[in-house]
Order: C-alpha cells, then structure tokens, then sequence
C-alpha cells in the first residue's frame, strides 16, 4: 500500500521530486515579469523511482516554499489553489509573507496515477517590485500530513532526502517609463503656428 515519509537520514537515491515551476496567468512558463503584475507559482510531484515500478505516483506530499516578499508577494485574501487529485487533507499557510507553509494535500482515488508528473497546488502571487527571487521548497511532514507513494508496502523506506527539490527563481524588471505629455499640446500649437506663418508669406 502506501508507505510514510519519515525524517531519518540516509544517503539514498530520491523516490519524489518537487519542482516549482512559475507561469503567467495562462499556465505559460516565464522567467521575467514587469513589476505590478501576477503570476502564477506551481508545485509538481513526480514519483521518479528507478526502474519505474508497476504501480506508481504519488499519493500525498507536502512543502514548504521560501522566497523574498520585497520582491513578490501573496497578496492578502489569496488562497492556494490545490489541484483536482490532490483534494483531500488538503493544507497551506500563506500568512507569513514570503513563506508558504505545509502546502499541499492527498490524492482523491486508490488507482495509482503513474509516474508522470503531476501539479499538487498553484497559487497567485504578484510581482512587487524590482529584484530576483529564488522559490526554494523544503521538506515538511506532521501527522495526517505525510508523503506517501503508491505501492510501497514496506516502512519506512521514504526518507527525507528522498525528495527532491528544485527550486526556481524569477526576475521582476521595472514598469515601462510612461512619456509626460504634458508639453505636447504646446508643441502642437507651436507646429500649427508655424505652418500659418508660412501660409501668410506665401499669400
């Protein structure tokens, strides 16, 4: 069945990753936004066990997410965003800004989803100012809140550094300067002023 994650250490290859992966709005990848914009950060599980079991993907899986609120920041109100699978003992404290806390859920069904990957939570999050922020997951785990596979049945082989994380950063980059028009209906007049000047003469 499934097996729990536990912190006990041990030099192991990894049984999950957890990426996060940032997109705009239409779930567009994107590396750079324009300050006053939002986007969309994206956690994704996937149960990378070699050779890929017959029975596999991942059942239940939790993080913790770090990155610099002077740069983005979770505006209040906002809510995680779990996804369809991942629908149940679902989690996520977003009230510390730039932490996202025990992020995450289980799966909805007993029929294994295979080994692809699969998005466990979004959330929205807004571009606040100029700089580069580094979206860094970690490990977290309480009761009723574990990692969990499927078809593990032995415990506990699903240690800590058995996940692995991969972080993701993004540039926020300056608005555009917006032109002052202000001297502009001056200019105009000045043009219009020398063109009946030219009339004048020409007369």
């Amino acid at each position: 069945m499934f097996a729990l994650a536990t912190t006990a250490a041990a030099q192991t290859p990894a049984l999950v990753q957890a990426t996060m992966e940032v997109t705009d709005l239409g779930g567009n990848p994107i590396t750079s936004i324009e300050a006053g914009g939002d986007f969309l950060l994206r956690a994704i599980v996937q149960d990378v066990r070699q050779p890929t079991p017959e029975v596999s993907g991942v059942f239940a899986a939790y993080v913790n997410v770090d990155f610099d609120p002077s740069v983005a920041l979770i505006e209040p109100g906002t809510s995680l965003d779990h996804a369809p699978f991942f629908n149940i003992l679902k989690s996520g404290d977003l009230s510390v800004p730039g932490q996202i806390t025990a992020a995450g859920g289980a799966g909805v069904s007993l029929n294994a989803p295979g080994s692809d990957p699969q998005l466990l939570w979004s959330v929205m999050i807004h571009a606040e100012a100029p700089g580069t922020t580094t979206f860094t997951p970690s490990y977290f785990s309480a009761p009723g809140e574990e990692w969990l596979l499927y078809g593990l049945d032995s415990v506990p082989p699903f240690m800590q550094d058995q996940v692995e994380f991969v972080g993701t950063s993004l540039t926020v980059v300056p608005e555009p300067s917006t032109f002052v028009l202000a001297s502009v209906p001056g200019a105009l007049l000045a043009i219009v002023a020398v063109r009946r000047g030219r009339a004048k003469r020409r007369k």
